[in-house]
């Protein structure tokens, strides 16, 4: 195909740059080359694989070859595989494409980029494991070929099996080099506040690790082989762009603690119900709008964190969780609980605010242990009797929801210090509500009492009413 013909084919914004690249100057500096190989790899986003890019690839490689001779080309590669550490996640995209057409040439460069990067970040890494381990009299290896010989000496095993502990965080690490794969007596391993995109399957050969730390990376995906680290008891994902979990996940059975918010989870793996001893789990901050049902599998959670995320509803078997203490669903779109909610009666702290909630269960009651209960910012209408059986009840947030009356079971709530009822339809209380006289603090505020009920003269302990916004208010002089 003609280089006019090819052109035909693709956008102008894409052959003018590679023509530019080639042409507009000669005499570029690899740092020019690089931005415009860059801008590049970013249009390819938007091009399929199937249609314009064999074209555009044929396009780019004729013009190339045209007006460069081909010892120019590779000494100006040379020139730009140093410069292009910021632009991994393009060169990505140059490696794919190398795939699906099959070209080489050029194409060479996302491998010779890949080489590279990687002998620079196993070079940094050393330079932290390095410190850990102790060389006597031999000679320490620098380069990264040294560092890959000395890992392959059978003779330095025992060094590298007393390598239990590494930090490898906040080294502006791309690419993790697969010689992390030696370790395999780590047991506690930080790579948090890195750049990766990816873990290499060789991270599977560290069995006995027991504490690992990605946060803060680039993650997308998990390898299959994540599944092998049956020892892991506490694993922090937190802050990355994981989309799914390998089915493999279900492997990791010994885990007590494991973190996944601000990720973009749309669903969990069924396996996932095959983490039975975990005890703290933190999903806040994705996208899931329904949990498994093997998610009643988990009955030693004591801690779990599902706020902010897209939930409509609960399953049935969530109320096998009944060793929660605290639990977070707070603005979800959660319009109903099930009746299983009530099994949870170890619960202490709850937090159910800025859903859709029109009413609770009266199972809800059964919650006789919970200390501090957030139900602000929903559409409850009004409570059960049951409510009252929250004896334990110290803080509770009703505000801004449409109670327009209590039942005269809240006067149960003896222990209540902090009450927020501000923003509802509430007219009166009920005499009940008189005792409550361990109040300190009553907020009463945007309602429509007329006027100001006798039953508060009781709340000889509080120190802060609010009134404002009901018709019964004077503003003070």
């Amino acid at each position: 195909m003609s280089i006019s013909n090819a052109i035909i084919f693709v956008p102008k914004e894409l052959w003018t740059c590679i023509f530019g690249l080639a042409v507009e100057d000669k005499e570029q500096p690899p740092s020019q080359i690089t931005q415009n190989i860059s801008l590049t790899c970013k249009h390819w986003k938007d091009i399929t694989f199937d249609t314009l890019l064999p074209s555009y690839w044929n396009c780019a490689k004729s013009v190339l070859y045209t007006y460069f001779p081909m010892e120019n080309v590779d000494q100006k590669i040379n020139g730009i595989v140093t410069q292009l550490g910021a632009e991994h996640t393009a060169l990505d995209l140059l490696k794919l494409l190398s795939k699906k057409l099959g070209a080489n040439s050029l194409m060479v460069l996302p491998c010779q980029y890949e080489h590279h990067i990687l002998d620079t970040e196993l070079e940094k890494m050393w330079d932290t494991i390095s410190s850990g381990i102790n060389f006597r009299q031999g000679c320490q290896p620098s380069s990264a070929s040294e560092i890959r010989t000395w890992l392959k000496e059978p003779s330095n095993k025992p060094l590298i099996q007393d390598v239990t502990i590494l930090n490898l965080s906040e080294l502006n690490l791309q690419l993790l080099p697969p010689e992390i794969g030696s370790f395999t007596n780590l047991q506690t391993l930080y790579l948090n506040d890195n750049q990766l995109a990816s873990l290499p399957k060789e991270f599977g050969n560290l069995p006995n690790l027991k504490y690992l730390s990605l946060a803060n990376n680039q993650l997308a995906s998990l390898p299959k082989e994540f599944g092998n680290l049956v020892n892991l008891q506490r694993l922090f994902l937190n802050n990355n762009q994981l989309a799914l979990l390998p089915q493999e996940f279900g492997n990791l059975v010994n885990l007590l603690e494991l973190s996944l918010p601000n990720n973009q989870l749309a669903s969990m793996p069924q396996e996932f119900g095959n983490l039975t001893n975990l005890q703290k789990l933190s999903l806040e901050n994705n996208q899931l709008a329904l949990l498994p049902h093997e998610f009643g599998n988990l009955p030693n959670l004591k801690e779990l964190y599902l706020n902010d995320n897209q939930l409509t509803s609960l399953p049935q078997e969530f109320g096998n969780l009944t060793n929660l203490q605290w639990l977070y669903l707070q603005n979800n779109q959660l319009a109903s609980l099930p009746q299983e909610f009530g099994n949870l009666v170890n619960l202490q702290g709850l937090c159910l605010n800025n859903n859709q909630l029109t009413s609770l269960p009266k199972e809800f009651g059964n919650l006789t242990n919970l200390q501090w209960l957030y139900l602000n910012n929903n559409h409850l209408a009004s409570l059960p009797q049951e409510f009252g059986n929250l004896t334990n009840l110290k803080w509770l947030w009703l505000n801004n929801n449409q109670l327009t009356s209590l039942p005269q079971e809240f006067g149960n709530l003896v222990n209540l210090q902090w009450l927020y009822l501000d923003s509802n339809q509430l007219a009166s209380l009920p005499q009940e509500f008189g005792n409550l006289v361990n109040l300190l603090e009553l907020s009463l505020a945007n309602n429509q009492i007329a006027s100001r009920p006798q039953v508060l003269d009781n709340l000889t302990n509080l120190q802060k009413l609010s009134l404002e916004g009901n018709p019964c208010y004077t503003a003070p002089h």
